[in-house]
């Protein structure tokens, strides 16, 4: 009588093991992939709004020209490793009597992106737009 021995439970899933991990590795490395890429793509908005904001304060306050306002910006996103940023100012011409500056900052994703997925186009492009008023003294605080 030759009777074999009855497997352990744990010999039994030792294949269903390695295919549930065929299976589900993929998809979770695509998820961890698309969440990095997404989170970078709301960090580059930031940035371009960040950027945007201090070019259109420093435009306002310091009574700039464009081209010194376009420079500034492009050392802010030069420090912060930004590359290929498309910058707009209007008016083009900032004067002492200059009301109103409105700057938008275009940073293209797939320049700037540590990872890219493929659900992400090559050309899109993280954008903001600021406009700054400037106002009157108070006459009360003098």
């Amino acid at each position: 009588m030759n009777m074999k021995k009855p497997l352990l439970k744990s010999q039994q899933r030792r294949g269903a093991t390695a295919v549930e991990f065929a299976i589900v590795f993929p998809i979770v490395i695509t998820i961890f992939t698309m969440m990095l890429a997404f989170s970078q793509a709301v960090l580059l908005r930031d940035t371009a709004q960040h950027a945007a904001y201090e070019g259109a304060r420093s435009a306002l306050r310091l009574q700039a020209t464009s081209g010194e306002v376009e420079a500034a910006m492009n050392d802010f996103l030069d420090a912060v490793r930004v590359r290929g940023a498309l910058i707009e100012i209007d008016p083009p011409t900032i004067t002492s009597s200059t009301e109103n500056v409105s700057i938008t900052v275009r940073i293209p994703f797939s320049d700037n992106a540590w990872v890219a997925g493929p659900l992400i186009p090559q050309d899109w492009r993280m954008g903001a737009n600021v406009t700054l008023e400037k106002t009157p003294p108070n006459e009360e605080n003098n």
